[in-house]
């Protein structure tokens, strides 16, 4: 920052989940947008943290979902505060998918730029869309969600 001549980190997360929705809803898929989820994936016999995110609520019939068991953070907070983790577990706890992998067949023209410009580019027609709930797993130094997606990106590559 020029005037401190200090370095500045800027505090940034979360999504607009309701935007995010209204895109890939034509596809679908929605996100929750009532609670903040955490919970651990059991992903190959590897643990992966869950630590805020929301969940997958709508997968169309062609899709294939994931679930694992998830808490709403709000409880987890307040029964931490209270001493007794497992109090709001058993009563808040759901299993709901936390990632989704959607096949496309999708023919789609885009036009060109300018409004004079009739060119239309062909795209493919063949593809899949995946969505996951919680981006922290991909951050950071843990980043313990890495082989989850290692095996995404392959399934998804053809590899």
């Amino acid at each position: 920052e020029a005037e401190t001549k200090s370095w500045r980190t800027p505090l940034t997360g979360g999504a607009n989940v309701p935007s995010v929705n209204n895109f890939i809803n034509r596809f679908g898929i929605n996100f929750s947008t009532d609670h903040i989820y955490s919970g651990e994936i059991n992903y190959r016999g590897q643990l992966l943290r869950f630590d805020s995110g929301v969940v997958v609520t709508k997968v169309p019939s062609s899709g294939t979902a994931f679930f694992s068991k998830f808490w709403m953070v709000e409880d987890r907070k307040v029964a931490l505060f209270e001493g007794d983790s497992s109090k709001n577990k058993a009563h808040n706890s759901l299993d709901a998918p936390f990632f989704a992998l959607v096949p496309m067949e999708v023919e789609s023209n885009i036009q060109g730029l300018k409004p004079e410009d009739n060119n239309t580019i062909r795209l493919g027609t063949n593809g899949s869309l995946s969505v996951f709930g919680d981006s922290s797993c991909f951050e950071g130094e843990l980043c313990s969600c890495w082989p989850l997606m290692n095996d995404i990106l392959e399934s998804l590559s053809g590899s």
